[in-house]
């Protein structure tokens, strides 16, 4: 595919050549600058999120909400393949914006975040971690910010960090966009960490697949060479682990017998990990992982004093009195849920609140914020009203 345009011909009375040679070169120009833009971004691919953000480093911006979808919709193209509802893709479907999307190397990056309280609109951000995953770009957000895939108003800061993906015992996921016996475009899904490269066994050699902005892998050549009738493909992930499998589908899409390892130095909610969630250095908007801001040095200040300390300054943050201690002793290690968040049903981000959670009712372990109850729309999708 080129991007350069064609040539653009004008008619007129006069210079009609020199017109479009002109005009030609302001386009090559213009192509050019693009294509430099379009490189510099695809070479991000080569970088590690992990590396950006972490849990003693978070990542902060603003998070917004832009409805629902069909779960995974977006520029990851997961919703062509209904690999939405991927075991690995748990929480709340979220666009990344511009600047931190790099195509394969950031979508199905599994995240935590959380509100911090700030911000304005109808719906704030939860202030208990939540669990999301990255299917879209948001061109307009700014870096750090994330556009959440479901019903609410408001802009809200938050922080954020990349997990490992909740695989379980799942396999890497395979889906086609089109193909002819010269050419294939597969998609790799529900992988722990998002994919650096992607390799197919070609007449006794690995070939590299070429990666593509919308979080497929294009294959060029005689397909005849690389099914038969399965392919054998070499995954290496964004922290360099590298795996194979056998891709026994070259239409529709199939499922794999491999996944990346569990890495324990970095965050799991499924494999053997030696960080948790308590162990967050907090820090403030726009300077992660700095405890020295006000508002980590009173969240530190809370997490030292107790139960009690816990109850008065959530009291203190929303303004009002109904929080006590034995309330917030109760539902310390569950989720305290804001208007329009799901609480409930057997769809949406139903998965991310544990295994048996998909069902028509209310979540196990959650609650919504004072004032609020967990209400039934249809058996898909309950929600804090």
């Amino acid at each position: 595919m080129s991007y350069f345009p064609a040539a653009a011909t004008f008619t007129s009375a006069r210079g009609t050549h020199c017109r479009s040679t002109r005009i030609n070169m302001a386009f090559s120009v213009r192509s050019a600058l693009a294509v430099v833009a379009l490189w510099a971004m695809l070479t991000l691919t080569a970088a590690n999120i992990f590396e950006q953000g972490s849990m003693n480093k978070l990542l902060a911006g603003d998070a917004t909400y832009y409805g629902y979808r069909t779960r995974g919709f977006g520029h990851c193209s997961f919703h062509f393949h209904g690999f939405g509802d991927s075991k690995g893709y748990a929480g709340t479907p979220l666009a990344i914006n511009a600047a931190q999307y790099t195509g394969p190397s950031v979508c199905g990056l599994c995240v935590k975040y959380r509100g911090v309280g700030q911000g304005a609109g109808g719906n704030p951000v939860s202030t208990a971690w939540q669990p999301g995953f990255i299917c879209d770009q948001c061109p307009e957000c700014k870096f750090g910010d994330l556009d959440q895939q479901m019903g609410g108003d408001g802009r809200w800061k938050v922080e954020w960090y990349p997990v490992q993906c909740p695989v379980g015992g799942s396999s890497f996921r395979f889906g086609f966009q089109g193909g002819n016996p010269w050419y294939r475009k597969m998609m790799v899904a529900n992988a722990r960490v998002p994919l650096k490269s992607v390799r197919i066994w070609e007449s006794g050699a690995w070939k590299d697949l070429v990666g593509t902005i919308d979080n497929y892998w294009e294959y060029h050549g005689d397909t005849s060479k690389a099914w038969a009738p399965c392919a054998k493909i070499q995954v290496t992930s964004i922290l360099g682990d590298t795996v194979t499998d056998d891709v026994c589908c070259s239409s529709g899409t199939c499922t794999g017998k491999s996944q990346l390892p569990c890495r324990s130095s970095l965050p799991s909610d499924d494999c053997q990990s030696n960080q948790t969630p308590d162990k967050v250095n907090v820090g403030g908007i726009g300077q992660a992982g700095q405890s020295g801001s006000a508002r980590s040095t009173a969240k530190e200040s809370v997490q030292r004093s107790g139960v009690n300390a816990r109850a008065a300054a959530a009291a203190r943050r929303f303004g009002r009195g109904d929080l006590s201690a034995a309330r917030v002793a109760t539902r310390s290690s569950s989720q305290l849920l804001s208007k329009g968040q799901q609480c409930g049903g057997r769809g949406f981000g139903c998965s991310g609140f544990g295994s048996d959670a998909c069902q028509d009712k209310k979540f196990p372990g959650v609650y919504c914020d004072a004032g609020l109850k967990c209400k039934r729309n249809d058996d898909k999708w309950w929600g804090c009203q």
